[in-house]
């Protein structure tokens, strides 16, 4: 089965196609069940070593092309009047008023002999995926005509069917309901971050984490400006009344949605693409403080200060998390903790991750030691620990070393290459990062692990600061201090307060990355006439919730995330 397509593989709802990150060590077949934290399973396909590519290079390139699949270069002598402006840099390609494509049946058996033989031969269901895409390519006008063709040619009773990802999915799990079920499949756990033993070009790419660092930096703010401080502002000011800013909050999540394309975060494009990556940052930033702004002055101006002189100035504070804030210890200490293991945050979870690793030093992509993270790093023997929190830094190394090192990278300079095509850009500087940075960290030791310490709450204190404004004295119908919003429970998370996408409700997010069933409750200052459990889309109802005096109770269990549509009375 082939498809045609212009970016990566992507999700359907129950389903998951992976092939960075999973390798025939963890799967070896082509079809595996991949468990959550919480649980929950969703069924998994592991592409093969060509991975989203198969068929555009095995089969498309030798017929339409008349060349082998490692075969990356243009002889001038070859023909179609290539054509690029001189002087233009490594970013412009070269073009060709008569693009040397053709027509090479005669190649057919022997490509398809090939497809089967390198990427298609293990497949454990009467069909097999071959992926017809690479990198920013359009639609394959010819490959109906090879499909065609190549009907006629094969003998061994297999079909080759021009269709697409929903359609192979579909039939993959109807051929395993009908043979013992899904039940029999592997069973998967954990990041998905392996490296390959051997294969093409399925790595797992590693280095990326830290690669321009600035626009990792950059990106960390634009998020916490968005989720942390614009939506919550925002969403409080629209309960006490004030229109809610959708338009210009949909525009900062469409921008940060489109720096989050694999090569711009990743950092590997041209310059030129992490200029337009930082612009995009940058302009959330702006349109987030203009919409905290909007909304703090709206909440600061209905405070209830009349009985102040008219010559004082007073200072509003407001505190974009759902927990009252204590003071925060920061100081250099030694890392020397006795443990195998670090603990660090990923997106709605705490993940527990080896220090030692395995010796794979023959494979083709090796182990690293790098890890990715988001707020925190912590190392603990269960009596004492210490956390590393950052700002914005995605990257760090808990090194297997007598002291349990944790490096944390702030920068990582190198020249701009394709490992691809094997080319050197030198007109492309901006990866080697020759300028002046600031960053920010902090050394948190703590009794007991993370979970007992509160780590994961400090580090979003250390992220998050309160808004501070400066007001005149006047009437208002607010008390000096209220709390809109708080989370009761220890360990839980709020990574969400904003209007509903489909309805007119106030949406909270919570999340557990503990490792326990976690009671808790969201207590709300405005009055709310229901409460449901929904589905992270919002529309699909999945529980009703009791209310009393603004607390809604919620038990929320380990490595969950939860979504309460909180529907406001009318007053």
């Amino acid at each position: 089965m082939t498809r045609d397509s212009a970016s990566y593989p992507g999700e359907f709802p129950g389903h998951r196609l992976f092939y960075r990150g999973i390798s025939a060590d963890q799967v070896p077949g082509n079809y595996y069940v991949w468990q959550g934290p919480d649980g929950s399973r969703l069924f998994g396909i592991r592409l093969g070593d060509y991975a989203r590519a198969s068929f555009f290079h095995l089969v498309d390139r030798p017929v339409v092309h008349d060349r082998g699949r490692g075969d990356q270069s243009h002889d001038w002598s070859a023909g179609g009047k290539p054509f690029r402006v001189c002087g233009t840099g490594s970013a412009t390609p070269y073009h060709f008023h008569l693009p040397p494509t053709g027509w090479h049946p005669e190649r057919i058996e022997e490509a398809f002999a090939e497809l089967e033989s390198v990427d298609l031969g293990t497949w454990e269901t009467p069909w097999a995926l071959a992926m017809e895409c690479d990198d920013s390519t359009g639609p394959f006008v010819l490959t109906p005509r090879i499909v065609a063709a190549a009907r006629g040619l094969v003998t061994n009773g297999k079909e080759i069917v021009h269709g697409d990802l929903p359609e192979f999915v579909r039939r993959a799990r109807e051929h395993f309901s009908e043979h013992g079920g899904e039940k029999e499949l592997t069973v998967v756990t954990g990041e998905m971050r392996h490296p390959q033993r051997a294969g093409v070009w399925t790595d797992l790419y590693a280095e990326v984490q830290a690669t321009r660092m600035p626009t990792k930096y950059a990106n960390r703010r634009a998020e916490f400006a968005l989720q942390r401080k614009a939506e919550p502002l925002a969403t409080v000011a629209w309960c006490l009344g004030v229109e809610y800013p959708a338009p210009h909050l949909d525009r900062a999540w469409s921008m940060l949605v489109q720096s989050h394309a694999h090569d711009s975060i990743g950092g590997c494009g041209m310059d030129a693409v992490d200029d337009d990556v930082r612009n995009r940052l940058r302009q959330i930033e702006i349109v987030c403080a203009c919409v905290a702004e909007d909304a703090f002055r709206e909440i600061a101006g209905r405070i209830d200060t009349g009985d102040v002189p008219s010559e004082e100035i007073l200072l509003v504070v407001f505190n974009p998390l759902p927990r009252r804030r204590d003071a925060v210890m920061r100081a250099l200490f030694p890392t020397c903790v006795e443990t195998d293991v670090a603990h660090a945050e990923v997106a709605f979870d705490v993940v527990e991750r080896a220090i030692p690793l395995p010796d794979t030093r023959e494979w083709r992509e090796p182990y690293k030691p790098v890890q990715p993270q988001q707020n925190f790093v912590d190392l603990s023997d269960g009596r004492h620990g210490v956390a590393i929190l950052n700002r914005g830094l995605p990257q760090y190394e808990a090194v297997d070393d007598a002291n349990r090192t944790v490096a944390l990278t702030l920068l990582r300079c190198n020249r701009n290459w394709s490992s691809i095509r094997l080319a050197h850009y030198p007109d492309q500087p901006g990866m080697q990062l020759q300028s002046t940075h600031t960053f920010e960290y902090a050394i948190l030791p703590h009794e007991g692990g993370w979970e007992a310490a509160g780590v994961l709450d400090e580090a979003l204190r250390f992220n998050v600061d309160p808004l501070v404004g400066a007001a005149g004295p006047g009437p208002g119908d607010l008390p000096r201090t209220r709390s809109f919003l708080e989370v009761e429970g220890d360990g839980l998370v709020m990574a969400a307060l904003k209007r509903g996408e489909w309805y007119d409700a106030v949406v909270v997010r919570v999340s557990n990355p503990t490792s326990s069933q976690i009671a808790g409750a969201v207590r709300v200052a405005f009055p709310v006439a229901a409460a449901r459990l929904v589905n992270m889309m919002e529309p699909d109802v999945e529980g009703e919730l009791g209310v009393d005096d603004g607390r809604i109770a919620l038990t929320v269990p380990a490595k969950r995330v939860v979504t309460l549509k909180l529907e406001r009375a009318q007053v």
